[in-house]
């Protein structure tokens, strides 16, 4: 009876550890990818902007396909911490390659459709990727693409929540500078920030999180969008000092409460990218629609 008692309790232990890893994970994830989401709403200064509408997390989930076909198609077999690496080059590059879009064209419609082209060639080039994995490789990047909190444990926690806390102190840090680029790229020439440089800091920050977030957690949908409209929604408030922070609580809330839908609706068996996505398309339609408005009614 000791034995069995002793052998409960520690998985009952088990247990309640997995569940913190997944919402310590989801908090932080979700977290990131809504100040993520913030940052790149003001930078390009389009409502609709966040990671995933953007093809961030597509160039990110190409370079981490490069890296797990890699084996099969170039016979390398990369580690974990070299998938990080490639996870955060594929968001760069993204960011980089929208920034230079953004110079080209005036209205930031165009951001968007470029960010859904690239993410419509990046799958391409994924499927055509995935033609040469073995059926475990299929297997396991297929449940990858879902997304999941669920995977980061132990030491990887600790390498995950380092990387993105200190991205997004970081750019807390920044807020006053993103005040001003809200107020347009001239006027924040004009207070003597160096937008170049500001935007290669913003990138390489924004990279760094999209990444890490892509590697562990794969292509979260959404919560980098619905993040800052639902505070600016409750707070009305604008400056970046306030926004940033609770923009991060409210992006991990939502990322623990899509979690947990996930998890106990129909006994687990809805990926998370699933709910997510019934639980943003509505909030992108609202912001479509009132957007729409304020154009007819300015």
């Amino acid at each position: 009876d000791l034995f069995f008692r002793l052998t409960n309790d520690d998985l009952n232990g088990l247990i309640f550890k997995l569940r913190a890893y997944r919402v310590l994970t989801a908090l932080i994830g979700g977290g990131g990818l809504a100040v993520c989401g913030l940052v790149l709403q003001t930078w390009f200064r389009n409502s609709l902007a966040d990671p995933f509408l953007l093809g961030v997390n597509s160039g990110s989930n190409l370079f981490i396909a490069l890296g797990v076909f890699g084996v099969s198609i170039f016979g390398i077999e990369l580690s974990n911490y070299s998938l990080i690496l490639l996870g955060i080059s594929g968001a760069i590059i993204s960011l980089s390659f929208l920034l230079l879009i953004n110079k080209f064209f005036q209205s930031s419609i165009y951001l968007i459709i470029f960010g859904l082209l690239f993410s419509y060639l990046t799958s391409g080039i994924i499927n055509f990727l995935m033609s040469f994995g073995s059926e475990y490789q299929l297997k396991s990047y297929l449940l990858f693409s879902f997304g999941s909190f669920e995977k980061v444990l132990g030491r990887d926690l600790f390498i995950y929540s380092t990387l993105i806390i200190t991205g997004v102190l970081f750019i807390f840090k920044s807020a006053k500078n993103l005040n001003y680029l809200l107020l347009g790229e001239n006027y924040a020439v004009s207070l003597g920030i160096n937008i170049n440089r500001y935007q290669r800091y913003l990138i390489f920050l924004v990279g760094i999180i999209s990444g890490v977030i892509g590697v562990y957690c794969g292509p979260v949908v959404f919560i980098g969008m619905m993040g800052p409209h639902l505070v600016r929604f409750i707070s009305n408030e604008s400056s970046h000092k306030i926004l940033a922070p609770l923009t991060f609580i409210a992006g991990g809330l939502l990322a623990v409460f899509s979690d947990l839908v996930a998890t106990h609706l129909l006994e687990g068996r809805l990926p998370l990218n699933t709910v997510i996505g019934l639980i943003g398309t509505p909030v992108v339609g609202y912001v479509l629609i009132r957007n729409a408005w304020r154009v007819n009614n300015a």
